[in-house]
């Protein structure tokens, strides 16, 4: 049985108005769930690239950097965007199991949606942080780069950085919070209609 049947056959009981309501929503919110972690596969697999590629430019920047400040900055550079693949992965919770309870298919989603918003909300400490030291320290130390240029290149890593926090924290905001919340709230409803062991296969 689907969540679709479980709406169906919460509609055909004698509910109130307002559950039934709130039931009409059900499929579009689980709906919603599925593209969002979609997209955050999808954003993973791009952000996992990137790695891959940059990885070994800051190696060459380590190794050819002109004094031990900007060869220090590579490496946290390196440090910071191997990390970054990890750190996505352990953040993306395994796709559920259609055989689960339903309530239990609703909490898998609001645990997964909860790590994302620790993701994001963390990226500060873990990446946005150090890559911006990184950076500092790389531009900042070189010897083969004008005053001018180094405080150029700087500025504009700043704020690229700081464009990926605004993107960060507004996804929270408008994407994955609301929908965790609407989940939760799906968990309570299954608790009033005592509906939490019916399966979610097909």
């Amino acid at each position: 049985m689907n969540f679709d049947d479980i709406g169906r056959i919460w509609r055909e009981d004698d509910t109130d108005d307002f559950l039934r309501r709130r039931i009409e929503r059900l499929s579009t919110v689980r709906d919603r769930a599925t593209e969002l972690d979609a997209r955050v596969r999808r954003r993973d697999l791009r952000e996992t690239l990137a790695a891959v590629l940059v990885i070994p430019l800051c190696i060459l920047w380590t190794i050819r950097a002109s004094t031990p400040t900007s060869a220090l900055g590579a490496i946290i550079l390196a440090i910071t965007v191997a990390i970054l693949p990890f750190r996505l992965r352990t953040a993306r919770r395994p796709t559920k199991d259609p055989t689960l309870p339903a309530s239990t298919a609703v909490e898998v989603e609001v645990a997964r949606l909860r790590e994302q918003e620790r993701l994001l909300d963390s990226a500060l400490v873990w990446h946005l942080g150090p890559a911006a030291i990184g950076f500092a320290l790389f531009f900042g130390g070189s010897a083969l780069i004008s005053p001018l240029s180094k405080a150029l290149f700087t500025l504009l890593v700043f704020v690229g950085l700081g464009w990926v926090l605004i993107l960060n924290r507004r996804a929270v905001r408008l994407r994955f919070r609301p929908l965790r919340e609407e989940l939760e709230s799906w968990l309570r409803a299954f608790e009033d209609s005592g509906a939490e062991g019916v399966s979610d296969a097909h």
